[in-house]
């Protein structure tokens, strides 16, 4: 048995990096993370599962024009970057796993578990682990101590978010779907989906502005 081959047997949930190298998305490692393939990642991933008309909206932009307006509305550049890297776990190998597909995913196990049991709702907390585990490698990959993360930061992120995604929606989906947020988050351009190479080369650059980190 050659070492690949022993490597992958060790690991949980083995998965090929954009080198060809493995890496256990199980138990995700700051060694592991590689910023650069992130980037690329994420200016690929599309949300709302590409379920709108037109071209993709990629994760990567969601988090660079969320990262700006918090910035533009507030000054405050590490909430910014805590913006930008709040969603890099799904660039880091695991994927967009949209909430109705969660819901999806309970209400089938419920189905076939029986809901008195609640083991339904295991799916839910077992993937917010997920995330949360890379989300810990990811941080101290970028040199910074998640657990001295000020919360107002976390509660900045989260609004920023929501606001967000409203706003997507309504542009995406239209009105029907979701009316305007108010307060309109602060951006710098138009909703319009970049193309990959855009959003790629611009969350890239916003690591840098933000957090100061350089791959």
């Amino acid at each position: 048995m050659n070492t690949a081959t022993e490597r992958r047997a060790a690991m949980a949930a083995p998965s090929w990096t954009r080198n060809g190298g493995l890496v256990d998305l199980a138990n995700p490692r700051p060694e592991d993370v590689d910023f650069a393939a992130i980037a690329g990642s994420l200016s690929k991933l599309a949300r709302w599962a590409g379920r709108h008309d037109g071209p993709a909206f990629s994760v990567a932009q969601h988090c660079v024009m969320g990262a700006d307006a918090i910035a533009a509305e507030t000054g405050d550049r590490f909430a910014a970057g805590a913006f930008l890297l709040h969603d890099a776990h799904e660039g880091n190998g695991i994927g967009d796993i949209v909430t109705p597909a969660v819901r999806a995913l309970e209400a089938t196990a419920a189905e076939l578990l029986g809901p008195e049991q609640g083991h339904s709702a295991v799916i839910g907390t077992a993937i917010s682990l997920l995330k949360a585990r890379h989300d810990i490698a990811i941080w101290r990959a970028a040199g910074i101590d998640w657990r001295a993360m000020p919360r107002d930061t976390a509660a900045a992120v989260k609004a920023m978010d929501k606001r967000m995604g409203e706003a997507e929606a309504h542009f995406l989906f239209g009105p029907a779907a979701c009316p305007r947020p108010d307060p309109y988050p602060k951006f710098t351009g138009s909703l319009k989906p970049w193309g990959p190479a855009r959003a790629e080369e611009a969350w890239l650059q916003r690591l840098d502005l933000y957090l100061g980190v350089r791959p």
